[in-house]
C-alpha cells in the first residue's frame, strides 16, 4: 500500500491503544511548560518491510513541507482488516482501515 500526501500526516499502526500523544510536556522551573515533539509522531519508525501487527509503524510525517517527501509505502502479506490512525489528526478523528484478501 502507498500513502501520498501534499498537506502534513502521517500514517501510524499502534499495536495497542492509546494513540502517542503529539508533544511531551516538560515542566520548567520558571516560566511556562517546554513542548518536545513525541518522536513516535514525528519520526519514521518501521521496524521491518512487511507490517507485523504487534510491531509500532509510523510514516513519521510526509507532505510537500517535510523531510520525509509525500509518500510512504508499507507491505501487507496476511489476510486481515488493519486499523491505522493519523496521529497528527487523530484527535479530530481521522483513522484509516486496510483489507488485505486472499489471493
Amino acid at each position: 500500500m502507498i500513502w501520498q500526501a501534499v498537506d502534513t500526516h502521517t500514517i501510524t499502526f499502534i499495536p495497542t491503544p492509546p494513540a502517542p500523544v503529539l508533544f511531551d510536556v516538560r515542566p520548567q522551573p520558571n516560566g511556562p511548560p517546554f513542548l518536545v515533539r513525541n518522536e513516535k509522531v514525528w519520526q519514521p519508525a518501521k521496524p521491518a518491510s512487511i507490517y507485523d501487527p504487534p510491531q509500532y509503524f509510523n510514516s513519521g510525517t510526509i507532505g510537500i513541507t517535510t523531510a520525509q517527501g509525500t509518500s510512504w509505502a508499507l507491505t501487507f502479506e496476511k489476510p486481515g482488516v488493519y486499523e491505522y490512525i493519523r496521529a497528527l489528526h487523530h484527535p479530530m478523528g481521522m483513522q484509516g482501515t486496510i483489507t488485505v484478501v486472499s489471493r
